[in-house]
């Protein structure tokens, strides 16, 4: 867990994302996750709230969207039961 992070369950914190609004150009950024197609995703790693997910998914999506925002590379993802390939 991110220290400052505003949902503990969450593993990470909103703050580590820093955009410049006006001009939509990514200045600095420490995370991986740039932006969701999915709606009830993005609100769920956003804010925890699992109105828009299966609820019954929550722990797993959460160490899954975790360890995605903060990977450098394809093969920090390779975690046993995950059927990561290249």
């Amino acid at each position: 867990m991110f220290p400052g992070s505003e949902n503990p369950d969450l593993g990470h914190s909103p703050d580590l994302c820093i955009f410049d609004d006006k001009c939509k150009e990514k200045r600095y950024s420490l995370c991986m996750i740039k932006s969701f197609r999915h709606a009830g995703l993005e609100k769920f790693f956003q804010s925890g709230s699992k109105a828009g997910i299966q609820p019954d998914h929550a722990g797993k999506l959460n160490r899954q969207l975790t360890r995605l925002n903060v990977a450098k590379q394809p093969a920090d993802m390779n975690v046993a039961g995950w059927a990561f390939h290249n």
